[in-house]
Formats: structure tokens, C-alpha cells, sequence
């Protein structure tokens, strides 16, 4: 399946209020330059266009972060890059020409993220949970 599109990733992603520590509300912004990279990187790595193809997510988030993050930020970013094509991964490895046996899941990749990530706090959650579900906005089971 293609990509839902780096615009609807981003303003996706611009939709999550979450509360920050400290009890304020607040929700990420679409035109953000964070955003707009996070976007363009699902956007790039979006390339589970066959059953037996996964993501290619760490690439394309090394490409769209390079000289822009450093140290934990760009760390907690590969850890969603590598959680989308991990799940993917096993995904593509379960299909046996007809079916998948393995199904790739928002929960999963969301788990898969706080367990590699080294910033732990409330942005960093919604920010899991909103590109996990964006992806599987668009993921098909038997097709990408």
C-alpha cells in the first residue's frame, strides 16, 4: 500500500493534544520543522509495498534527521523508526504466499518504542501513539 502522504502524516500528527508533565495541555504543531521530517520520513520509508516487503524506516529517518537531531532526540526518533520496520519485518517474514500469520499492530509498535526509547515522558508517548496509528491508517495486512 503507499503512503497516506507526508501532509496527512503531519497534520496527523499536528491533531494529538496530550497533557505534559506538569498537567498542561498542549498538541504538536503540523508545520513544525520536527513534524514536517517526521512526516517526510514515514512518508520516504513507506516502502511495504508487497507482502513480503517491510519498511525502510530507519533509512529514511537517518536521511530526514541528519544534522538535525542529536543525542536522545535523535535516538527516541530511530527507536520509531526501527519499531514500525521491526514490526514490518516480522510481517513480511510470516507471509507464506497467501497470508500473514503475524499481524502488525499500533499497540506493538507503540510497545516496541517505549522499550528502545531513552526519553520517557508524555510527548514522547502521544508521539508514538499518533504515528503508530497513522501508519496503520494506511497499512494493509495482506498487502503493505
Amino acid at each position: 500500500m503507499p503512503s497516506i502522504g507526508a501532509a496527512a502524516i503531519a497534520n496527523g500528527i499536528g491533531a494529538k493534544a496530550f497533557t505534559v508533565e506538569g498537567g498542561f495541555a498542549t498538541q504538536f504543531i503540523s508545520t513544525a520543522d520536527f513534524v514536517v521530517k517526521i512526516a517526510n520520513a514515514i512518508h520516504a520509508g513507506w516502502t511495504s509495498s508487497s507482502p513480503s516487503t517491510p519498511t525502510s524506516m530507519v533509512a529514511s529517518f537517518a536521511t530526514e534527521f541528519s544534522g538535525f537531531l542529536t543525542g536522545n532526540g535523535l535516538a527516541a526518533g530511530g527507536c520509531i523508526a526501527s519499531a514500525i520496520d521491526d514490526e514490518t519485518t516480522d510481517w513480511a517474514n510470516s507471509w507464506n504466499g497467501a497470508t500473514h500469520s503475524y499481524v502488525v499492530s499500533a499497540a506493538s509498535i507503540v510497545s516496541r518504542v517505549a522499550a528502545c526509547s531513552p526519553v520517557s515522558s508524555n510527548g514522547m508517548t502521544a508521539l508514538a501513539e499518533v504515528v503508530a496509528s497513522l501508519f496503520m491508517s494506511g497499512f494493509g495486512q495482506e498487502t503493505g
